[in-house]
């Protein structure tokens, strides 16, 4: 776990002295917040199973909503980073100020 909130210290010094936007940063937003999500998700489904029925304590089912924000988090960052679905967004610039009047 050290580690891990270890490279996600040095991806953030990294992210502000150089900046990134659009692909990367929605990427970088996917992983950060999925992987948090697979960590409550693990310690609640796994850890926790004395707050589930009796059958349902030990088996193979608490593992599907365990695990789900991983396989999302993998679905998502292929699609994200390899495919053209947001390629062509971009981000506002700080300082611009976009008017609704033409």
């Amino acid at each position: 776990m050290g580690s891990v909130i270890l490279l996600a210290g040095i991806g953030d010094l990294r992210m502000l002295v150089r900046g990134i936007s659009g692909q990367r940063r929605i990427a970088r937003h996917l992983w950060r917040m999925c992987f948090g999500w697979f960590i409550a998700t693990g310690s609640f489904f796994l850890g926790q199973q004395q707050v589930f029925p009796v059958w349902l304590r030990g088996s193979a089912v608490l593992l599907v909503p365990a695990l789900l924000p991983l396989m999302l988090l993998i679905f998502w960052l292929i699609r994200v980073r390899f495919t053209n679905a947001y390629k062509k967004m971009s981000m506002p610039r700080p300082g611009h100020v976009y008017s609704l009047e033409s």
